[in-house]
């Protein structure tokens, strides 16, 4: 019976745990702005159930910031697809997104994106007029195809891409980010931008 126990509670553990991914600007790359901002951001995905995520946004400040819209893109060539489906959308006090209704979001796609992301596809998106300021945050309730694949897993590899807008940051009018992909043992923030598009295109491509 301890046994069954002890293997339950490890088990809860197991699903219950996450990961904290940050963000690197994909233009302005050489604003310290820019990049201050990708470090305050943060995405922790947190496994809810079968085929289920939960997605947790913060911007932790203190340079200011407003994350207008948010992309979850997957490969063009991912066969079965992902189908990334937005569930519910959870807005922290003072935050308000949506799916954009009937037009969508708008922009359709992240800004400054279209070369990098030439091979890859919008699944879901959420915008909000009023951003996601420091100090607030916003949590997403995802479904996705499970089994095949692993959300988290995914992330990783870059099969499924997350990328934010983000407006109103000082010196720079707006700038787009990817999330980083950890690393073992670390968490990799790029300091040049060369670093940082030489290993977003061959991590991104990798399909595995």
């Amino acid at each position: 019976m301890k046994n069954l126990l002890l293997g339950a509670m490890l088990m809860a553990a197991f699903t219950a745990s996450g990961e904290l991914f940050n963000f690197y600007p994909i233009n302005h790359t050489a604003n310290e702005y820019a990049q201050s901002v990708g470090g305050q951001l943060s995405m922790e995905v947190v496994t809810a159930g079968a085929g289920s995520v939960s997605v947790l946004f913060q911007n932790t400040g203190p340079v200011e910031s407003e994350v207008r819209e948010i992309y979850f893109y997957t490969p063009n060539d991912l066969n079965p697809p992902v189908n990334i489906t937005l569930n519910s959308i959870i807005n922290g006090p003072g935050v308000n997104f949506d799916d954009g209704g009937q037009n969508g979001v708008n922009p359709s796609e992240l800004p400054s994106g279209s070369m990098l992301l030439m091979d890859y596809t919008v699944d879901t998106a959420v915008d909000s007029k009023k951003g996601l300021n420091p100090g607030e945050s916003l949590e997403l309730i995802l479904s996705y195809a499970a089994p095949p694949y692993n959300f988290i897993g995914m992330l990783h590899t870059g099969q499924i891409l997350v990328g934010v807008h983000v407006a109103k940051i000082q010196e720079v009018s707006s700038v787009s980010y990817l999330h980083v992909i950890p690393e073992p043992a670390s968490m990799v923030l790029f300091t040049s931008a060369a670093a940082s598009f030489a290993f977003a295109r061959r991590r991104f491509m990798q399909i595995v």
